[in-house]
């Protein structure tokens, strides 16, 4: 019978008291390079920042209400690098969904067309999605 208290009191305890803080990486690095889709010449200046999507965006600017810091900014060669996001949270063992969601990639430049890339936050490593084209606007 003091097995089974031992045992419920034990439980109880981890339940209500147990939780423990972790680092979780909630958006990769993204790099890339942004160019003109009709010129492929570099795009300098044009302004990048990473958003979170619960669901996938409709329009790109519902996207722009939920980024996140740092907005970056092309170099002269159309490059940029983001760097990666992390958070601490407290992990309980009670069932809750610590997952965060996924993140798209938000590229504008003045006289284009803005355009949305999908970013895997799955693993790890940084992401590179390569080149970007925007297409000048009509």
């Amino acid at each position: 019978m003091k097995t089974i208290i031992h045992f419920t009191t034990l439980l109880l305890l981890i339940l209500t008291v147990g939780c423990f803080p972790v680092h979780q990486r909630i958006s990769p690095e993204v790099s890339g390079v942004v160019i003109d889709a009709q010129s492929h010449l570099p795009i300098s200046g044009a302004e990048a920042v990473i958003a979170y999507a619960w669901y996938k965006p409709t329009a790109t600017l519902e996207s722009y209400t939920n980024t996140r810091p740092p907005t970056v900014f092309t170099k002269a060669d159309g490059s940029f690098t983001i760097p990666a996001a992390q958070r601490r949270i407290w992990v309980t063992i009670l069932p809750i969904d610590y997952f965060y969601p996924g993140n798209i990639l938000l590229v504008k430049a003045q006289g284009y067309v803005p355009a949305i890339v999908p970013v895997s936050t799955i693993g790890l490593e940084p992401t590179n999605v390569n080149e970007i084209l925007l297409v000048p606007k009509p």
